[in-house]
């Protein structure tokens, strides 16, 4: 098993298949998803700006979407509780 720390959901430690790409890696990978994952990222920080004190990871717009298509694509699994 491969692992990655995440630091874009609270930091944890994810472990996945060997010979998948890590969460960055498979973004990066395709050029249309990547396009998506970039505006994903604005989304996100403007819901953290519309939610204050809210916890970032009950966020569920484009970037939850995309990160659990990563998860189903790597067979990734986080042994960390929120």
């Amino acid at each position: 098993m491969a692992t990655c720390q995440d630091t874009h959901i609270a930091g944890k430690i994810w472990t996945y298949d060997d010979g998948k790409l890590g969460l960055d890696e498979w973004m990066e990978a395709d050029p249309e998803r990547l396009i998506k994952w970039q505006a994903a990222g604005e989304e996100h920080r403007q819901w953290i700006q519309s939610n204050p004190g809210a916890p970032e990871n009950t966020h569920e717009g484009q970037s939850a979407v995309l990160f659990s298509q990563w998860i189903e694509y790597a067979n990734a699994t986080s042994n960390i509780v929120n």
